[in-house]
């Protein structure tokens, strides 16, 4: 029989791994008056470090790895912690790529701020404001969670310079 256990006791090691990471989210959540459940933000980072490689590290995000965060990465971490998916990981991930952004930690080469939201109202279903809608409130934005932004962004540039641009595109 598998015991499952709370999230605070999957989480324990990554509160001890991340703790400065921990630390300074923490600061910055006061700084903004947020309110922050730490045990959330360290399954964030221990499911993205125990993720399926499609996230190279916890400041490097791509529109295509949010997504795969929310649909494989949280549920095999659960699964290899032996606890329940908590319910606001959308939420504590947006807050999360808010805190990178807003301090300068999220990477270079990580897709834009607005393109790593897009999954989470899509495919989430957080309104624009980083909290879950209502049910039924119906979708907000076309899907766009498949497509790799950078590779997109190349390939419209690319037609649009040979002349091969069509405005329907946008």
């Amino acid at each position: 029989m598998i015991t499952i256990v709370s999230l605070t006791d999957a989480v324990k090691s990554a509160h001890t791994e991340f703790a400065p990471l921990l630390a300074a989210i923490t600061e910055w959540a006061s700084q903004h008056e947020k309110t922050i459940d730490l045990d959330l933000v360290a399954f964030v980072c221990a499911a993205t470090r125990d993720g399926s490689g499609d996230q190279d590290s916890l400041t490097l995000w791509t529109r295509t790895g949010v997504q795969g965060f929310l649909s494989c990465d949280s549920f095999n971490y659960c699964s290899s912690q032996s606890c329940k998916m908590p319910r606001a990981v959308p939420e504590a991930l947006w807050m999360f790529l808010d805190f990178l952004d807003d301090t300068g930690r999220l990477d270079p080469q990580s897709d834009p701020l607005w393109e790593l939201r897009k999954p989470l109202i899509c495919y989430a279903g957080l309104g624009f404001d980083g909290r879950q809608r209502p049910k039924g409130s119906g979708r907000l934005i076309p899907c766009e969670c498949h497509l790799p932004y950078r590779e997109t962004v190349e390939y419209v540039q690319r037609e649009f310079e040979q002349g091969r641009f069509r405005p329907e595109w946008l």
